[in-house]
Parts: structure tokens; sequence; C-alpha cells
């Protein structure tokens, strides 16, 4: 009858493979203008909006390569613009002194529209080609079901100035400002209603939702707050700190994992996992940063300060470093379990890779999550077997290179005989000098628990034939040391009893 065990030899060497992106994560894109830039819309890849200061509007029909300016008709400085869905073929426009442009060919060409106020206009949102609202200065909520032809004024229960306004269909909305105000309507604005407390002084500088529950209020509050999260549709709000020590401006939402948030001194922060991890990701610049537009989890455009476009097609990520230090030892019959050092603080998580007998047929067997640093694979693990293993981290834009390959083998044990020794003995093993097997025997009076490992002359531990409990009998292993280099090494057990070393000669 055979028993089987495990047996495991480690052997390190570097395998890489080019990086999905070579280019930095953020390229400048030149915009023509030096005037701030509060705005930005991509409706695909090539199409793209931004406005600003002193009544810019650029436009690009190439992805960012070349801008152009188009005629805004005023100086006035330009916060916001939205391109409700379906078509984007619609855009409208809002700023100081009241002012209200909107397009109806995509941006080629803008036109003004009456507001009936000369407040600034801070925000603007359409739920559809016609419906829309812009809130501003001194509590101002206006609203139009003509497509801006005609603005009425909604009474917003507050003379705050509000920053921000966005609604998730016709009826419900949200509208946001200074000195922590937090407005919702469920009638589409007929009233409004407060949310919120405990955020007095507060400057409350953007909203957005990805759904009618899961909501996100960028602050002007560094330290204390980067931004206010609700997963209940604003009945409470929760203050999240990344100690990022800047406001934060703007939150995208890319998909429903996906999200992208920028603010001053260049500061992004993304989540891959829906806000349960955020990755601080610096654009290394130093422009406050007010708007961003993404078209895909990998690409999309930021705008701000002194007229800075910045462009990615990394997710705004940089690739990050490969991990080492790769061990793998098994933890039973069926299970291995592997470790590594982490060097980056970028990733997303860890793709493991497993190759069965040569290591050239890897294949991902498991991942984690960032800053997980272990994994255990009991995924068709049988003996007898080698298995090579690797790891690499991975984030939205690129992958690391890959640690140290750890290789593991393991063997069957079988006892020869039935009768039971008198003491415990390890044999010389046979053939000496091998290549690549050789033949291990010892003897066990009782039953005990074995450790039988293998060392080079250095006396480095290179293998792992047994660990664990063997009844008493009489036992032989093929140890392949196909792993190893030529050298001499040493095979040592031990007992609760009994310790004996003995020498073999690996020649390749």
């Amino acid at each position: 009858m055979k028993s089987r065990i495990l047996c495991f030899s480690i052997s390190i060497f570097i395998l890489t493979f080019s990086t999905i992106f070579s280019q930095p994560a953020w390229q400048i894109q030149s915009s023509g203008t030096s005037n701030d830039l509060w705005g930005v819309k991509f409706i695909n890849q090539s199409t793209g909006t931004c406005v600003g200061e002193n009544g810019t509007i650029r436009t690009t029909t190439n992805g960012g390569s070349t801008w152009f300016a188009q005629v805004s008709g005023t100086t006035d400085t330009l916060f916001c613009l939205n391109f409700p869905k379906p078509s984007y073929d619609t855009g409208y426009i809002c700023g100081t002194n009241g002012t209200l442009r909107k397009t109806t060919n995509g941006g080629v060409n803008w036109f003004s529209l009456p507001s009936g106020t000369t407040n600034t206009l801070k925000s603007i949102f359409f739920v559809n080609a016609n419906t829309g609202f812009t809130v501003g200065y001194s509590g101002q909520i206006r609203k139009t079901t003509d497509g801006g032809i005609n603005w009425t004024q909604q009474s917003s229960g507050t003379t705050q100035n509000l920053w921000g306004v966005h609604f998730v269909n016709n009826s419900t909305g949200w509208a946001i400002g200074f000195n922590g105000t937090i407005r919702k309507t469920t009638n589409g604005g007929t009233t409004w209603f407060s949310q919120g407390s405990g955020f007095g002084g507060f400057e409350l500088l953007y909203v957005s939702f990805l759904n009618s529950n899961t909501g996100i209020i960028t602050t002007g509050q560094p330290p204390s707050t980067d931004f206010l999260l609700t997963t209940n549709g604003g009945s409470t709000w929760v203050p999240v700190n990344y100690s990022t020590v800047h406001s934060q401006r703007c939150i995208d939402f890319i998909d429903n994992n996906t999200w992208m948030m920028v603010g001053d001194e260049g500061d992004v922060l993304r989540t891959a996992n829906a806000g349960q991890n955020w990755v601080f990701i610096p654009a290394g610049v130093p422009n406050w940063l007010f708007s961003t537009s993404f078209v895909s989890t990998t690409e999309g455009w930021v705008v701000g300060r002194d007229g800075i476009i910045l462009h990615t097609t990394t997710g705004g990520v940089l690739t990050p470093n490969a991990p080492n230090n790769l061990v793998a030892f098994p933890i039973s019959t069926t299970a291995i379990y592997l470790a590594w050092f982490d060097n980056s603080n970028n990733e997303e998580g860890f793709k493991i890779e497993r190759s069965l007998t040569t290591p050239d047929n890897f294949q991902v067997v498991g991942q984690t999550g960032p800053n997980t640093l272990n994994f255990i694979d009991n995924n068709g693990i049988t003996a007898p077997n080698t298995y090579y293993y690797r790891v690499y981290a991975f984030n939205a834009g690129a992958n690391s290179e890959y640690s140290d390959t750890a290789i593991v083998m393991i063997t069957e044990i079988v006892p020869t005989g039935n009768d039971i020794p008198a003491s415990y003995e390890l044999y010389n093993n046979y053939p000496n000098p091998f290549n690549p097997s050789t033949k291990l025997k010892f003897d066990l009076p009782k039953n005990d628990f074995v450790s039988l490992r293998v060392y080079d002359l250095n006396g480095k531990e290179v293998g792992i034939v047994v660990n664990q409990g063997l009844t008493a009998g009489r036992y032989e292993i093929e140890f392949n040391a196909s792993c190893l280099t030529s050298g001499t090494y040493f095979y040592r057990i031990e007992t609760s009893s009994f310790t004996e070393t003995r020498k073999m000669v690996l020649l390749k």
C-alpha cells in the first residue's frame, strides 16, 4: 500500500514579460490657453469639450491631440457643461452672471440662452435633452422643461451658494453647496428638503450619484474629510478621509466599480472596487484639477488651473513594481501555500500563475486583492508532480513584471515491507552520484513526526522531502532534483529522538 506525502524544493530564477503600457500614466495635452479650465466632457474617445475662464470653450475631435477654440460670445467664466444621453448632440454650459450656452450639434456651435438671473451658476445637469436644472449662488435653483428656452426659479430653502446638482431620474435629485448644504427633491424640484447633519462649515463642491442609492459629495475640508459617501440615497452621509490634505473637486463614476476623483495640487484618487479601497495616484503636476471625464476604465481626461489638460490611457495609474521573495510549500496533501513581498502601493491585486512539470505553460490559478500577500492553491494538486509558480501585480492600466519563480515538487513515499524495524536508521541514497533522481530510505521503530530536508553546501535549505507524522515502518522516497544545479547536497532526518545527516552528489 502506498502512502502519499508531500515533497517540495525551491529554485529561484527570473522570468519577465513586457508591461502593457510603457508611457507615463498621464500625458499633458496642449490646450492652447492659460485660462483655468473648470469643466470637461468627452462623448467618445475622439470628441470632447472643455470650458473655463474668460468664456473659454475648447473642442477636440482627435482625442485631444489638438484642441481648437470655439466662439462662446462671452468673457464670463464657464464652470460646468453637460451632455445628456443618449445622443450627446445637445449640450449645455453655465457660468458667472447667469450665463447659459447650448449646442445642438455636439459642440460645433454654441448659442446663448436666457437664465433669468445674474447670479453665478456653478453647475448644470439635464436628465434628458429638454429637462434640466442649474444651481448657483444665493441658493439659486432653476429648472427648464423646454431645452433651456424658459427657466423657472425653484424654492431651494437656502440662501447658501450652491456648487453642484445631480439627478438620477426626472423626479429625484440633489443640490449641494457651502456651509454643509445638502438639499434633495423627490418631485422634480417642486420641493427641496435638507439632508445630512453635522457638516456645518463644510464647503461642498461637487455631487454625483451612481444610482438612486450611492452618491459622493466632494469637499473642500482638507485634511479632515475628502468626500461624503451615501449608500441610502442621502439619508445618511459618511465622511471619508484619505489624508490628501487638499480639496477634492470632482468625481466620475466610470462604471459600477471604477470611480475617479480629482482635486487640488494634482490629486487623483481611484477605486476599482466600488469604493472599498482607494488608491492615491497623483497626476504629477501641481495644478488644481477641477473636472474629469472618462470614456472607459482606462482612458480619460482631466482639466484644471492654467489651462492644464491631462490624458491617460492607463486609468491614471503607473505600472506596479514586481513582487519578489516568492516562497511556496505544501500544507496538506492537496494544497500549497504561497507568500511574497509587495513592492508597490498602487496595485489592485495580484495574480498567481502555475505551470505543471515544466516552466513553460503557466496559467492563472488564482487572484488576490491589494495588500494580500499570500494564497493557497488547492486546485487539482496531486502527487507525483512538480509545480512551478510565479506572481505579478496588476492594476487597471498595466501589469508588473513577474516575481521570482518557486518550484514545488510533490512526490510519494512508499512503505517497504511489513516488519517493524528495531531502531531508527537513515541510509545512504542510491544511486550516488545521481541525475536527476535518487532513492532516500529511512526506518522508524515507532510512530513519529518526521522531518527530512535537503541542504546545499552553504547550509541553505533547498528542499523539504518529508514534514509529517508517519507510522512505524521502513520507507523509501524517490527524490527528484531536476530543479537543482550540480553539486554536493546533504539530507537530514529529524524525529522526536533521532537525528542523522548524509551526503549526496548531483551530477548533471
